[in-house]
């Protein structure tokens, strides 16, 4: 219940891809020319891939030749870990971050190069004793290391090229520099790389590494601020982070109204944030005008294009995304998302797989491949791939939550929920993910007090979509305690109402109204309210968000006395790709079909899907 609303699951989910989004490893160039050039087949957009990708009945761990027992290590390849900040102030780690990633992203213009992506890094330490078992793990035959000390104006950045089987540096050197002479640095270091490791450049990637964004010093400290809060929000869900993002890409526009790099952040700084579509595609197309070759740009403007429901162009723009030399595998994720969104989940869940191929420690690649068998409710696929997902990082409270969702709504396994919610890493009370997680298993259990206890304890975060009492109201009800679910909806009402003032046609906020007018006995305004939710839903990411608001919708009907229509509505998300939210299974088991569960249609829809989960 907690953050399970449209909204709040693609903020969470899909725009994690930006974790990956800079120095991810490459697709081969062949296999990029299909994937982009085998779009227009009949008059609409397919999507096809090489006889060898993997099929869609197989497990969605691609197998990984860099990291298969056996399977040669390429010496040009390089993994960049996080470089340690040797600043008194702290404060400065955003400076520390933001010189990885210029010079990650340059390594990534290489193509003779094999750059693992920064998500794949970002768990290890800045100068770790193993560096053996490390580059084992990443696949790769070099490290780079590096540290930034920054005093007012004055910077110094070390950098070392370790190779990992004999622990012998490649190459060293220290950059003391100021401020106003730091452009360009990240390119220098690039370009030193690729001499110690022999890489061959075209004159096109020298040009790219070559290049230097700005040269303004206020753009790029406010661009580098703003690439911090902006990972750091897809660390922790934390939406002020993301909402921090904002005004620094702003403020390096302002400085340098030419620096296409932060326009096209600011353009996935507004696609996380939702509800700025416009500014959005606003930002893309001025980061694609300053620079064509901007891979990111393209995916950020085929996002905008699907959020207008354009899918044939949005299909056409993703495919030159992952053409150019700039682009990441991330940009195969972005293709995969655009596909997704456009209704073709199998093909997105190929995409998905492709990006995961192409760097296989991208694990929201591997998740939103299995999120996308389960709308196909092909859950034991799913089950595999996040159970892989979570074997190798643990502390992923998102696949914990997934994984924990599948057993249950898949396979109405409530056993196997809750031992998966056991196993993350993190407390429910530090995660508003897993928060949701517990709250829903519980409520499933019918174990009311310790839905409450999840309540009580999720961190603030949890309620940024609804507010806390109507959580608390649904339980209420569901114990019977008529005076303490009314108080409840009636609070909730005010607070949902106070929001919808600003914001009159957000169908998120609509389908909460919804559940509080009929937590309050107004149930025609209710069905209402959850009705213009459903026809709110953005055209372009219906394949996603139409379900939960079609639960709602059910959800309300059922409480409202209308059973005709609430199972109407039930064989409707029974038809449809809905099983990531909808299942025979989460109708059996949860308390929300309660006033319906003895009305002959009711078992009928559950006879008639029973095969389907």
């Amino acid at each position: 219940m907690l953050r399970s609303d449209s909204a709040g699951r693609f903020v969470a989910l899909v725009l994690a891809w930006y974790h990956g989004e800079r120095g991810a490893q490459r697709v081969s160039s062949t296999e990029l020319v299909i994937l982009a050039l085998l779009l227009a087949i009949g008059g609409g957009l397919l999507w096809r891939f090489a006889p060898q990708s993997v099929p869609a009945s197989a497990p969605t761990q691609a197998a990984n030749p860099m990291t298969s027992p056996g399977a040669p290590i390429s010496a040009k390849s390089i993994a960049v870990l996080p470089f340690e900040n040797l600043s008194h102030d702290q404060d400065n780690e955003y400076f520390a971050a933001g010189m990885q990633d210029l010079i990650l992203t340059k390594l990534a213009d290489i193509g003779d190069l094999k750059v693992v992506s920064r998500t794949s890094t970002a768990k290890y330490a800045s100068h770790p004793e193993d560096l053996k078992t490390i580059a084992r793990q990443l696949g790769v035959a070099t490290i780079l290391e590096g540290s930034v000390q920054k005093a007012g104006n004055d910077v110094l950045i070390n950098v070392q090229l370790i190779d990992a089987k004999t622990d012998n540096h490649v190459w060293a050197q220290s950059y003391t520099r100021t401020l106003d002479n730091i452009f360009g640095v990240e390119g220098e270091v690039a370009q030193k790389v690729a001499d110690a490791l022999k890489a061959k450049l075209t004159p096109a990637e020298s040009a790219a590494v070559a290049r230097v964004g700005t040269r303004n010093t206020a753009a790029l400290e406010a661009y580098l601020k703003g690439l911090y809060y902006l990972d750091d929000s897809n660390r922790t869900g934390d939406r002020t982070e993301l909402e921090r993002s904002i005004p620094l890409f702003k403020q390096a526009i302002d400085a340098d109204p030419d620096y296409a790099d932060a326009w096209a952040y600011l353009a996935l700084a507004y696609q996380k944030l939702g509800g700025h579509e416009a500014h959005a595609e606003t930002a893309a197309r001025r980061a694609l005008a300053l620079d064509p070759d901007n891979a990111h740009a393209h995916t950020m403007y085929a996002f905008a294009l699907v959020d207008k429901g354009e899918f044939d162009a949005a299909l056409a723009e993703a495919g030159k995304a992952v053409v150019l030399p700039s682009h990441t595998a991330s940009d195969l994720a972005g293709m995969g998302f655009t596909l997704l969104f456009a209704g073709k989940i199998d093909q997105a869940t190929q995409a998905f797989r492709r990006a995961t191929e192409a760097d296989p420690h991208m694990d929201y690649a591997q998740e939103w491949a299995a999120i996308s068998q389960a709308m196909l409710r092909n859950y034991p696929v799913a089950r595999e791939g996040l159970r892989q997902v979570v074997a190798s990082d643990p502390g992923n409270a998102n696949a914990v939550a997934e994984l924990g969702k599948i057993e249950r709504i898949g396979f109405g396994d409530l056993a196997a929920a809750r031992k998966t919610l056991q196993s993350a890493a993190v407390p429910p009370a530090s995660s508003a993910t897993l928060s949701d997680a517990w709250y829903e298993l519980d409520y499933a259990e019918r174990d009311y007090p310790a839905a409450l206890a999840v309540l009580d304890a999720a961190p603030v975060s949890s309620f940024d979509d609804k507010p806390r009492a109507l959580y608390a109201a649904r339980i209420h009800r569901a114990q019977g305690d008529a005076a303490k679910a009314q108080s409840a909806f009636a609070l909730a009402r005010e607070q949902v109402e106070a929001k919808l003032k600003a914001a009159p046609d957000n169908p998120d906020l609509l389908a909460a109204l919804a559940q509080c007018l009929a937590g309050t006995g107004q149930d025609a305004d209710a069905i209402a309210a959850a009705k213009r939710a459903v026809e709110l839903q953005p055209i372009g990411r219906r394949t996603y968000t139409l379900p939960p608001a079609l639960v709602n919708l059910a959800r309300v009907q059922a409480r409202a006395g209308d059973a005709a229509g609430a199972i109407a509505t039930l064989g409707k998300l029974l038809s449809m790709s809905a099983g990531f939210d909808m299942s025979v299974n989460e109708l059996r088991i949860s308390p929300d079909w309660d006033p319906i569960r003895n009305d002959m249609r009711f078992k009928a829809l559950l006879e008639k899907y029973a095969t389907g989960g």
